[in-house]
């Protein structure tokens, strides 16, 4: 089994060829479940932004999965904190990746709560960086 250094993915639209998406080249180094391990930089749970008009969100989990099939998911839990009160939520995406290789995938998300444009991700060394803005969560492999 490679090994690869962890380099930027960027986030790209997906040619349709199935009813799920196009899923070019894969390299199954990349496939498997990821558990987050870091927020900007920070272990978790770690505050997720800016505390907005008295709203504070706390990120205590998440999870990335990459399919052989080219298919994904990417879960979060977050504890939403407000005038004393606090709910957990627990939001979950679906989305299609292309494995270009060298570090370097093409995500396009297709349900949930996750976003329909473009976003920078990067994998190698048993490691997924996945950027969204101005915030970069760190993926581990989670081994069976």
């Amino acid at each position: 089994m490679k090994r690869l250094a962890v380099p930027v993915l960027a986030f790209g639209a997906l040619a349709a060829c199935s009813d799920r998406g196009s899923v070019g080249p894969l390299v199954d180094d990349v496939a498997g479940t990821y558990r987050l391990a870091a927020y900007d930089g920070q272990p978790l749970p770690a505050p997720a932004g800016s505390v907005i008009d008295g709203v504070s969100r706390q990120l205590l989990a998440g999870s990335l999965v990459l399919n052989l099939d080219g298919t994904c998911s990417l879960s979060e839990t977050v504890v939403r904190s407000e005038g004393g009160r606090s709910s957990t939520e627990v939001s979950l995406s679906e989305c299609l990746y292309q494995d270009h290789g060298a570090g370097r995938l093409d995500v396009q998300f297709v349900s949930g709560s996750g976003p329909a444009f473009v976003q920078s991700v990067s994998y190698g060394d048993n490691s997924v960086v996945y950027l969204d803005f101005y915030h970069a969560r760190e993926y581990r492999r989670v081994r069976p």
